[in-house]
């Protein structure tokens, strides 16, 4: 999934007007350049080539960026990581990059913009994006 620039600002317009937490949402899809998002799945475990995932952390290695999260499930064999990229001197996030790798699938988020890592929640709780492997409990009762 891909979400040009000039289409942010639309998705705004589909959030309840009633909802408290609009105005925010709207202001954080404001400051946003783009939401990409690519998932693979794959028939056979690790049928991707880790070389793949070596090369996007390579290019995540610019100065700017800075891995702020890495998580290794060895039972599960599951890694995530996530990179903020800070290009201000205060420190400011211009970009969010989450890299999901597991047996059968990896995921690549990138988030281009200002974004404050706090925000994300209330992002995906207006917009509702969710990681198609993965429920919560309350999704898991809802099915």
């Amino acid at each position: 999934m891909t979400t040009h620039p000039r289409l942010l600002p639309s998705l705004a317009r589909f959030l309840n007007d009633d909802d408290k937490d609009a105005k925010d949402v709207q202001k954080l899809l404001a400051g946003l350049q783009g939401v990409y998002i690519h998932s693979y799945g794959f028939k056979h475990e690790h049928q991707y080539a880790e070389a793949d995932l070596d090369s996007i952390r390579k290019q995540l290695k610019d100065a700017n960026w800075g891995r702020i999260v890495q998580s290794v499930n060895h039972d599960g064999g599951e890694r995530d990581e996530i990179y903020l990229k800070n290009t201000t001197r205060e420190g400011d996030s211009n970009g969010l990059v989450v890299l999901v790798a597991e047996p059968h699938e990896f995921t690549l988020v990138e988030i281009a913009g200002k974004i404050d890592p706090k925000d994300l929640g209330r992002l995906d709780g207006a917009l509702h994006f969710r990681h198609s492997g993965r429920a919560d409990k309350d999704d898991a009762d809802e099915n």
